[in-house]
């Protein structure tokens, strides 16, 4: 009995299945694949052996473990609605009901799509007297919370990146990929940021959602890959 990673579950399905959309040349030995999640980021890395007389299919393989960190775009959501919850306890001594909880972060949910410019917001809090309270939510404040939602997994992706290039001056891997799952890789300042550690690097790198649907649920991808 085996039991993968959620990360590594994803890599190995999106190769066997997906190979051609990831890497159509056949030039990449090496397939580094981060899985953004919603509350947290998984890591591994991976190795390509391939039989270029195409007797047989290529090997994908797992190299070292695999690692991960907490954090991802349902942290920062908690992060922005917990900055509101507190500001509603200091005015009024009790807690937003669940309804009033429902509607500011169903409000948020637009947040999480737009470009990092065109964020703010207010939420609207009804009072225990009855009245309406407008509670702004500012650039700063959304910045603040991405900042502790997503922070750490873009910081570890730096790290892995780093390890990735010193593993290819050491001859150990060659013409290394990174390959980006999860839903909270599509925002559009999370995309810029790793698209950005990505070319500082000097990798290259593919987003899994130019091919594959986000919401492939990995339980269900590793019953396929039993099934294959």
């Amino acid at each position: 009995m085996a039991f993968y990673a959620e990360t590594e579950t994803f890599g190995r399905y999106s190769y066997k299945f997906h190979s051609r959309e990831i890497d159509p040349e056949d030039k990449h030995s090496s397939i580094m694949c981060f899985d953004f999640g919603g509350h947290n980021m998984n890591c591994c890395l991976f190795g390509v052996a391939r039989d270029f007389n195409q007797q047989v299919d290529n090997s994908f393989f797992t190299v070292g473990k695999p690692s991960g960190v907490g954090g991802g775009s349902e942290q920062w959501e908690h992060h922005a609605g917990r900055w509101a919850v507190t500001r509603y306890f200091t005015k009024t001594r009790t807690l937003p009901n669940q309804e009033q909880l429902r509607k500011v972060f169903a409000d948020f949910q637009a947040i999480k799509s737009q470009d990092e410019q065109n964020w703010g917001t207010t939420w609207y809090f009804d009072l225990p007297d009855g009245t309406a309270w407008r509670v702004p939510l500012s650039k700063e404040t959304i910045n603040d919370a991405w900042e502790k939602g997503l922070g750490r997994p873009l910081r570890l992706m730096e790290r892995q990146l780093a390890r990735l290039v010193t593993l290819q001056k050491k001859d150990r891997i060659s013409s290394p990929l990174v390959m980006v799952s999860g839903g909270s890789a599509r925002g559009p300042k999370a995309r810029s940021c790793i698209e950005a550690l990505c070319k500082e690097a000097g990798v290259d790198m593919i987003f899994t959602d130019e091919f594959l649907s986000v919401n492939y649920r990995t339980d269900r991808l590793s019953s396929r890959l039993r099934r294959k």
